[in-house]
């Protein structure tokens, strides 16, 4: 009976890894590229904390645009970026993941306002 027990806490051991392993890992890479801006449908596209948009964006010199900054931050970003109505504000949006693809959301269980979407054929303005 003794020997069991070591045998039997390995195994709980090893079925509480695989659960933790098993849920969907959120990393930078996947917000980076084109996304569509839910409000009016612009092409925004998020590279390396940069945010660039022909439509929206702020005078800086050379051939430079510049339309925001976002930050990762373990399951969401930070964003920060020049909208339609000008300047707004930092927002915490989440990336939520379904079959009609991916968005970016206010809320992390996916409910509430969506800012960008990841395909053009899913804003409706």
């Amino acid at each position: 009976m003794k020997r069991w027990l070591p045998l039997g806490m390995i195994l709980a051991l090893i079925l509480a890894a695989a659960c933790c392993l098993s849920g969907t890992a959120i990393a930078p890479e996947d917000f980076t590229g084109t996304w569509y801006s839910a409000a009016d449908g612009s092409v925004y596209v998020f590279r390396e904390g940069i945010i660039e948009c022909e439509a929206h964006q702020i005078p800086v010199s050379g051939d430079t645009i510049f339309s925001g900054a976002y930050s990762f931050s373990r399951d969401s970003i930070v964003i920060f970026a020049v909208g339609a109505d000008g300047l707004e504000e930092a927002q915490e949006l989440y990336l939520i993941r379904s079959r009609n693809g991916d968005r970016l959301c206010g809320n992390p269980d996916g409910t509430g306002t969506v800012y960008f979407y990841r395909n053009a054929a899913a804003v409706s303005y």
